[in-house]
C-alpha cells in the first residue's frame, strides 16, 4: 500500500507564488512551461543582477522541474535580498519545500520556522513544518501544527485529511475518523479523505462501509491511474475479508492492469487464488511478487 501521507502530499503540496514575483517582468511562456521561465528569468537576471523577484521565480521554476538545488540557490540570493515581511516568509516556504523535496528535514524544518516567525499568519509554512514533523516521525509536533493551522483556516479540507492521517500513526483513530468526516464535508469530492477513512473502517473490520468509501474514491480518481489502482487493491483487499473472492479477484485484476509492477499486488491476489483453492495460480503470483523490487 502506498505511503498514505506522500499520497496526500501529491495532491496537496504546492509551491507559493507570492505576490512579489510580479515585479518580475512577465514573460510569454505558457502556463506551466518551466524550462521556458527558467530562461526568460534568467534573460532579466542577465540584465538586472539586482531583480530579487527574478531569482524567487525562477528558483520556483526550478523547483518544478525537480532541480532543487538550483531551486535553494536562487531561493537564497531571494531570501538575502528582502526585508522582514510576508514575501520574505514566502521565499523561505519555497526554499524549505526545495530542502524537504531532497529529504533535508532539519533544514526544511529551520525554513519553514523563519517563515512562521517573519509572518506569523503564514499558514502554508506553519502545514509544511507540520508535514515536515510527520517525515521524521514526530507526530505530537506535526498534529500541534496541523491543529494551528486549522485555527486560522478552518475551511481548509485538507489540513484536516493531514491532521487524521497524523493521528492514525498514533492510534488515535476516533480523532482521526472526526478529522475524515470534517474534511469530507468541507469537500465531498475530496477522495483522499474517503480512502483514509476506509483504512480506518478496514482497521475496525467494517469491510462494508469501507468498500462504500472506496466506491466513491475509485469514482473520483478515474483519471489518476496510480491512485486508480491503489483503490481497486484496497477494495479487493476488503471484499476478500469477506469471503467475496469473485469481487476480490475483479478488482485486483483491475489493479494489476493499472500498475503491473507492483508486488503487494500479486501477493493479495494470490491470496484471493489460495482461498479459491486455486494453488498453481497463487504460486505462480507468488513467485513473480519475489521477482519484483519494493515499490
Amino acid at each position: 500500500m502506498k505511503n498514505l501521507f506522500d499520497r496526500v502530499l501529491l495532491l496537496a503540496v504546492a509551491v507559493v507564488f507570492c505576490a512579489a514575483a510580479a515585479s518580475a517582468q512577465a514573460t510569454k511562456c505558457a502556463k506551466g512551461d518551466n524550462k521556458c521561465l527558467i530562461a526568460e528569468y534568467t534573460k532579466q537576471i542577465a540584465a538586472d543582477p539586482s531583480n530579487a523577484e527574478a531569482y524567487y521565480a525562477r528558483g520556483n521554476a526550478f523547483y518544478n522541474l525537480g532541480n532543487y538545488d538550483q531551486a535553494i540557490s536562487d531561493l537564497s540570493k531571494y531570501i538575502a535580498s528582502r526585508p522582514n515581511d510576508e514575501y520574505l516568509a514566502d521565499g523561505y516556504n519555497s526554499r524549505g519545500l526545495a530542502y524537504k523535496s531532497k529529504k533535508q528535514y532539519s533544514e526544511a524544518i529551520a525554513d519553514f520556522s523563519a517563515a512562521i516567525s517573519v509572518y506569523p499568519r503564514a499558514t502554508y509554512a506553519i502545514v509544511n513544518r507540520g508535514r515536515t514533523y510527520y517525515k521524521l516521525g514526530k507526530y505530537d509536533e506535526s498534529i500541534a501544527d496541523l491543529t494551528a493551522a486549522i485555527k486560522q483556516q478552518p475551511s481548509t479540507a485538507g489540513n484536516y485529511i493531514d491532521r487524521g492521517i497524523a493521528y492514525m500513526r498514533k492510534e488515535l483513530d476516533d480523532l482521526a475518523l472526526k478529522d475524515f468526516n470534517t474534511s469530507i464535508s468541507l469537500d465531498p469530492n475530496g477522495g483522499e479523505a474517503y480512502y483514509n477513512r476506509s483504512l480506518i473502517y478496514s482497521y475496525q473490520k467494517l469491510y462494508t462501509l469501507a468498500i462504500k468509501d472506496l466506491d466513491k474514491y475509485i469514482s473520483l480518481n478515474v483519471s489518476n491511474l496510480v491512485y486508480l489502482a491503489d483503490g481497486y487493491q484496497h477494495r479487493a483487499s476488503n471484499y476478500r475479508a469477506l469471503g467475496k473472492n469473485a469481487e476480490a479477484l475483479r478488482d485486483v485484476n483491475a489493479a494489476l492492469d493499472l500498475d503491473p509492477n507492483d508486488p503487494s499486488i500479486y501477493r493479495l491476489r494470490a491470496s484471493i487464488y489460495r482461498a479459491m483453492g486455486k494453488i498453481a495460480l497463487a504460486a505462480a503470483d507468488e513467485t513473480k511478487a519475489a521477482s519484483l523490487p519494493k515499490p
